[in-house]
C-alpha cells in the first residue's frame, strides 16, 4: 500500500502541469534538507521496476534546477559506490545541464583520480579497488567522447581550417 501510494505521489508530481511546482520544490531549501535527508531512500528506490523511470526523472530535475543540490547529488552517487549506481543514470545526471557539464564531469574525474592515486600508492595495490573505478572510467570516457562529439566544437578545427586558407591564398 505504501509503495504505491508513493508510486502515485511521484508520478503525479512528474506530470508537466506540476514543472513548476517541482521547480520551486528544488530550490527551497527547506525541500532540498528534505531531498539530502532521504536520497539513499530515493536510490534504493530506483531498484523497483515500477519506480525507476519516476525516480531517474525526479533525480535529474534535481541536478537540471538546483546547480548545488545537483553537485552534491552527483558526489553522493560517486561517492557511495553503491551497486545501485549505474553509468547510464550518472551519464544522464553530469549530462542533464550542459551549463554545468564542465564542473560535474570534474568531480568524477577527480573521485577516480584521488581512489587511483590512493589504490596505485599502495605497497600491494588492491587490484579489486580497481576494478570497482571501472564504472566511473567508463562513464568519464563516454562523457568525455560524448561532450566533444555533440556539445563542443574544438577550436583547432577552425584553426586548421583557416590555416588551410591562407596557405591556400599564399600559394597562389
Amino acid at each position: 500500500m505504501q509503495q504505491s501510494t508513493s508510486s502515485d505521489i511521484l508520478s503525479i508530481l512528474i506530470q508537466e502541469e506540476f514543472k513548476e511546482t517541482l521547480s520551486l520544490i528544488v530550490t527551497d531549501e527547506k525541500y532540498v534538507d528534505f531531498i539530502k535527508k532521504y536520497l539513499s531512500y530515493l536510490i534504493n528506490m530506483i531498484a523497483d521496476k515500477k519506480l525507476s523511470t519516476v525516480i531517474k526523472f525526479l533525480l535529474k530535475k534535481f541536478v537540471m534546477h538546483n546547480k548545488a543540490l545537483g553537485d552534491w547529488i552527483i558526489s553522493e552517487l560517486i561517492n557511495k559506490q553503491s551497486e545501485l549506481t549505474d553509468g547510464l543514470l550518472l551519464f544522464d545526471l553530469i549530462m542533464s545541464n550542459t551549463e554545468q557539464f564542465l564542473r560535474r564531469i570534474k568531480i568524477l574525474k577527480e573521485f577516480i583520480f584521488q581512489n587511483f592515486s590512493a589504490i596505485s600508492s599502495e605497497e600491494k595495490p588492491d587490484y579489486g579497488k580497481l576494478n570497482s573505478l571501472k564504472l566511473f572510467m567508463e562513464t568519464f570516457t563516454s562523457l568525455v567522447q560524448f561532450y566533444f562529439k555533440n556539445l563542443q566544437v574544438p577550436i583547432w578545427r577552425d584553426q586548421v581550417t583557416l590555416m588551410s586558407s591562407q596557405n591556400l591564398e599564399e600559394a597562389k
